[in-house]
């Protein structure tokens, strides 16, 4: 008996030197870069995801077409269009152009962890004279920042999201949502637009009031705000 009892307690103790050595390894290991990529995989180790980083630069982008979850989001002025991001291993971002659209989708995986989805982020850089035909967002549980974008259209479609947007100029918004929080500043006038609303559970406002107040207004027929939104705060604000 005291013969596998040392056995055990020898085991045991090789088990927890080996970890050490695991925890010490991650703590200290260095970025790999390869070509524009940098893998670093000890960047956030409290979480235990591996976190990839890289960007990918496109000729001429007029129309955005993405489905993201758990991650942030910006887009910002810039000198070119560029796409910066660092996502885990585990949910890599395919990144595509096609017919000058550009297609951001993320590889399906078993990541149930929302804790740390703070690490993750994509950066959407466009040249400030950019005018968008339209900007398709599907978005799970991440945060979406818009700063002064030019759109023809913008549908967005979001569960458990927090969205916010400056200046944001745009004639046409279709906005599903689903506990989600939206603050959308535009650049135009409450009378632009022609509103429709389906409700449940919601706040919808323009400038502090009741959407429902502006839904009877004639508006511009050639611009629209649409919104179907189910437990969810959603705040317009304009002139």
């Amino acid at each position: 008996m005291n013969r596998f009892f040392k056995i055990g307690f020898f085991i045991g103790i090789t088990l927890l030197l080996i970890g050490g050595l695991l925890m010490i390894f991650s703590r200290h290991i260095k970025n790999i870069r390869v070509g524009n990529i940098i893998i670093s995989s000890a960047v956030y180790e409290d979480s235990g995801l591996q976190l990839v980083e890289g960007n990918k630069k496109f000729e001429d982008i007029t129309g955005i077409a993405m489905k993201v979850s758990k991650v942030n989001v910006t887009f910002e002025q810039g000198d070119e269009f560029k796409v910066e991001y660092g996502t885990y291993r585990d949910m890599l971002y395919t990144l595509e152009e096609k017919d000058n659209v550009l297609y951001i989708d993320y590889k399906h995986s078993n990541l149930t962890n929302l804790k740390y989805y703070d690490e993750q982020y994509i950066k959407i850089i466009y040249p400030k004279d950019t005018t968008f035909d339209f900007c398709n967002i599907e978005a799970f549980t991440s945060s979406i920042s818009m700063d002064k974008m030019n759109l023809d259209s913008a549908y967005i479609s979001a569960y458990t999201c927090n969205i916010d947007t400056e200046e944001l100029k745009v004639n046409n918004v279709d906005i599903i949502t689903d506990a989600s929080v939206i603050n959308m500043k535009l650049n135009g006038k409450t009378d632009d637009y022609k509103y429709a609303m389906t409700q449940n559970s919601s706040i919808c406002k323009i400038n502090g009031k009741s959407l429902k107040d502006y839904i009877d207004k004639s508006g511009n027929n050639d611009k629209k705000i649409n919104i179907d939104a189910s437990s969810s705060k959603i705040n317009f604000m304009m002139e």
